[in-house]
């Protein structure tokens, strides 16, 4: 019978077999837990009553102790006819009725009858007991003083208070003979709990170890048997695989290394004819590595790669870009030293940030090579291999980008210049008409009121004069700049004494000559010039205007006029400070820095009479006298009408950069 057994068990799939194994122990918890929880039951109502006996033990002992308040309340008014013992007398009243209720509720279910009726005779002698006393309080209250003497001395209510005393003892004596028999049925239940907790859990798990041991007898013998197998095929062996006509899992098992064996024996054969192919790829992947590296380390890119904060490769050029000498293998500690000292905190910031994520690093920043150059550098880094503990693989790439920097640095200026430009000739536009005609007014004033008015207002009248012929001017300037920028600045010839030109900037500014205690003086008389004379007027303005702002109190300005070689030449000399070395070259440029734009103007005064100069033909330079002070020159031809007519026979028609305009013109 057992063979039949066996056979059937063992053709049954893991599944089953489980099943099988862990159905009668199941069974057997199963009954072991309904058992358990009948007698935890029992258990609980055991526990149960024992709990209230412990209360209605509790509750007899509050009620006694209530019955003795209401005795002492009642005694202090009697003996002192303190109305604030009668407070506490009728809080007491209260308390005790609501303690014979509890203890009445709680020994309704009392399955002693006898403790039923002396709870009721408790609270009938107690409502006896304070009857009497409210009686006597009562009469107290009417007049009749002595009542409470008589009452106390006659001893009733201390009687009446040990007869309910001995009651109450009486019931808490057969109420804890009640509680003690309890208390043995609650430990009698809690034994046959655990027997029957232990015993059961016992059973079971000596039933499953059976089950699991007939279980682990059905898998392991074959699969000993298999790996018997597994090293004879390992030594390429003809097998035989056990088992193989099972229909569980092991036989499957079995079948499945059949067919897997017959398959590794065919896998082997190719590998073998593999072998000769992957030869030829090896030496095709080392030639494709040689051209790879040719290619890195002629390429002109800096490229390195670090795997974290180590580095793994460089090719020369990045080492060229940060000053290292050929041969040199950088490390972190180079590149870091190469950076600009402006630039470290943020670049090392930006890149520790972008290792420890593991994204793409993108950066600009400068390399100081120890010669002293400046390289600008774009670097970007790709995360190619990350890391589940940070620190993952880079790819990096530093392109040299010091040409592109100093092409955008050297267009910036171009760039705000035309926005100043576009802004200032809007607003110029506006401000021109009305600004000429106060200009005019306050002239024609000047002539009209020269009679009329005293000292100090020919003074302040003179001062507006003057104010609106430099507001004149600036908006003046504005256009000129805003010609510059979109073509020639075009110029409206006539002769004149540049003498005369000079003398009247210097009456212009008299005002403010005075103030600050200065001298002018002209050095050279009768030059004329065939030239623009307002323009000419405005580059003046501006020099004098500089060497004045710039003159120490009681300081001496001086300008002297020559000629050369058909030129004129006009240098401005003043005593102030002199011009700082490095600012010399950039004083004529728009994009200078500028301290206070020149007597309320636009800043641009020197940058203007660079433009008017050059529109002359001429040049103007800046240098720092050895006396002290600064020299301005600037040279012009004194007379180009020879030039300009040979130009016109040959053209029949006049240059844009000469039309005639109107001094005030747009």
């Amino acid at each position: 019978m057992s063979g039949p057994v066996r056979s059937w068990f063992l053709n049954r799939s893991l599944n089953q077999k489980l099943l099988l194994i862990f159905f009668i122990p199941v069974l057997f918890l199963v009954a072991v837990s309904i058992w358990s929880m009948v007698v935890f039951k029992d258990f609980e109502a055991a526990e149960d009553l024992l709990e209230r006996s412990i209360l209605i033990r509790g509750q007899a002992i509050y009620y006694l102790e209530r019955l003795y308040f209401v005795q002492n309340a009642f005694r202090g008014y009697l003996l002192t006819g303190d109305q604030s013992y009668l407070s506490h007398y009728d809080d007491a009243k209260g308390d005790i009725d609501l303690a014979g209720l509890e203890l009445a509720r709680l020994v309704k279910d009392s399955p002693v009858q006898s403790n039923r009726d002396m709870v009721v005779n408790i609270q009938v002698a107690t409502r006896r007991l304070i009857g009497e006393k409210d009686a006597v309080i009562t009469r107290m209250a009417s007049g009749a003083q002595d009542e409470g003497i008589a009452y106390m001395k006659s001893g009733r209510g201390l009687d009446l208070v040990n007869i309910i005393s001995s009651q109450i003892d009486l019931f808490q004596s057969s109420v804890a003979q009640l509680q003690n028999e309890r208390q043995a049925s609650v430990e009698a239940k809690r034994k046959v709990v655990m027997g029957v907790i232990a015993g059961g859990g016992f059973m079971s798990l000596l039933l499953s170890g059976i089950g699991l041991m007939l279980f682990a007898r059905s898998v392991t013998n074959p699969m000993s048997a298999l790996a018997t197998v597994a090293v004879q095929i390992g030594k390429a062996e003809t097998v035989t695989f056990p088992d193989a006509d099972r229909s569980d899992e092991v036989g499957l098992l079995s079948r499945s290394m059949a067919v897997m064996d017959r398959q590794i024996r065919a896998q082997i054969a190719d590998l073998k004819r593999s072998e000769s192919m992957l030869r030829d790829l090896s030496k095709n992947l080392t030639l494709s590595e040689l051209r790879y590296r040719s290619l890195v380390e002629y390429a002109p890119l800096g490229i390195f790669t670090i795997a974290g904060h180590t580095w793994t490769f460089a090719n020369p050029f990045e080492c060229e870009l940060m000053g290292l000498p050929a041969g040199c293998i950088p490390s972190f500690a180079h590149w870091r030293e190469a950076l600009h000292p402006e630039d470290v905190d943020r670049v090392m910031r930006e890149f520790r940030s972008a290792v420890e994520q593991e994204i793409p690093f993108e950066s600009q920043f400068r390399f100081v090579r120890p010669d002293g150059q400046v390289r600008h550098i774009f670097s970007r880094g790709i995360p190619v291999q990350k890391s589940h503990v940070g620190g993952g693989f880079y790819l990096c790439l530093d392109l040299d980008v010091t040409q592109m920097v100093e092409l955008q640095e050297r267009l910036a200026p171009a760039e705000r210049l035309a926005t100043l430009t576009r802004m200032a000739t809007s607003i110029a536009h506006d401000l021109r008409t009305p600004l000429l005609g106060l200009e005019q007014g306050l002239q024609g004033l000047k002539y009209v009121a020269a009679h009329q008015l005293d000292q100090n207002g020919k003074r302040l009248l003179e001062d507006l004069h003057t104010g609106a012929r430099l507001a004149v001017g600036i908006v003046q300037d504005i256009l000129d700049l805003y010609r510059q920028a979109y073509g020639e600045l075009p110029l409206s010839y006539s002769t004149f004494c540049i003498d005369d030109v000079v003398r009247e900037v210097i009456e212009l500014m008299a005002a403010e000559v005075g103030d600050r205690r200065l001298s002018i003086s002209i050095k050279g008389q009768g030059h004329e010039v065939w030239a623009d004379r307002r323009r000419l007027f405005r580059v003046m303005v501006n020099l004098l205007d500089n060497a004045v702002k710039n003159s120490p109190a009681g300081g001496h300005v001086t300008v002297v006029l020559t000629e050369q070689d058909r030129r004129l030449f006009v240098n401005v000399e003043d005593e102030g400070q002199g011009l700082e070395a490095d600012a010399i070259d950039k004083l004529f440029e728009p994009s200078r820095t500028f301290s206070t734009p020149t007597r309320g103007g636009t800043g641009l005064g020197l940058y203007l009479c660079r433009l008017v100069v050059g529109a002359h033909k001429g040049s103007i330079t800046a240098e720092n006298r050895q006396e002290g002070g600064a020299r301005f020159t600037f040279n012009i031809p004194i007379d180009r009408r020879k030039e300009f007519n040979g130009h016109l026979h040959s053209d029949r028609r006049r240059p844009a950069s000469v039309q005639a305009q109107p001094e005030d013109g747009a």
